[in-house]
């Protein structure tokens, strides 16, 4: 279902031009080493014409572990996306619930109390959501 989905928000995105050319992650036939193939070749150019280059570097790893869940729906929302889409998407999220359990040894461990998740996107739909939705 989740592979479906990642399909039609990408052929929305695209078709409506909602997504930027430059993204790379979670489309088709782009990856981490095409976008470094791309910046490589961009700063060579660059340095071979003599032309001042800074390079900023950021480590979004975490990003879609902070996501607030309610942002991520507003901005689905200003994209045009079918209701049925971002409705699909909320119901998963929402009354999400965990706790952390800490063993101490086969038959010894703690658990904490569970909480409700308000912001992080499970890896099932952080696969399926392009990284323009959070920006």
């Amino acid at each position: 279902m989740e592979r479906i989905v990642n399909k039609r928000i990408i052929n929305h995105l695209e078709a409506n031009s909602l997504i930027s050319s430059s993204q790379h992650g979670f489309r088709s036939k782009r990856s981490v080493d095409t976008n470094l193939l791309e910046s490589y070749s961009l700063v060579t150019d660059l340095i071979e014409k003599r032309v001042p280059v800074d390079i900023i570097l950021l480590d979004l790893a975490k990003a879609f572990n902070k996501v607030c869940h309610h942002y991520l729906i507003h901005r689905l929302c200003t994209l045009s996306l079918s209701p049925k889409v971002i409705s699909w998407i909320e119901d998963f999220l929402r009354d999400r619930m965990q706790q952390v359990k800490v063993t101490n040894g086969p038959n010894s461990h703690a658990l904490s109390d569970e909480v409700n998740v308000t912001s992080g996107v499970p890896q099932a739909v952080s696969w399926a959501l392009p990284c323009s939705i959070y920006m």
